[in-house]
């Protein structure tokens, strides 16, 4: 309807598993015959899975909290694995092993890499 609040949604599991968007729905006013642009706030996001190993080689233990590129809290899963939400060329893991003190890793990502973002594995110093 023109010259009234229009209420536009996004269904954001529509998207690619890769994309994300800040908002879901957005507000515009219209004029007669005419278009508007509306802007969701859309952008592409790099995940992946990142197995972390102790200087044994094993992989760590489930359960501990991760501090991913000195912003995110994550925690490590099953086999040692972290789920990195954004992957950024140049990634800082800082892991809590509670009693035993702590232990970090940094890495880098190359946006060449295949989509299956599975790397690793890496060991926490």
């Amino acid at each position: 309807m023109p010259y009234q609040v229009n209420h536009i949604y996004l269904d954001p599991s529509y998207l690619p598993l890769n994309w994300n968007v800040k908002s879901t729905d957005q507000k515009t006013v219209v004029g007669y015959r005419q278009g508007t642009l509306v802007d969701f706030g859309a952008h592409r996001v790099i995940s992946g899975l990142v197995k972390l190993v102790d200087q044994n080689n094993s992989p760590l233990m489930p359960g501990y909290a991760v501090r991913i590129n000195g912003q995110q809290d994550g925690m490590v899963g099953y086999d040692g694995e972290v789920f990195i939400p954004n992957l950024l060329k140049q990634n800082r893991l800082e892991v809590d092993l509670l009693d035993h003190g702590s232990c970090q890793v940094d890495f880098t990502y190359n946006s060449n890499q295949y989509s299956t973002k599975k790397l690793g594995p890496y060991v926490c110093h």
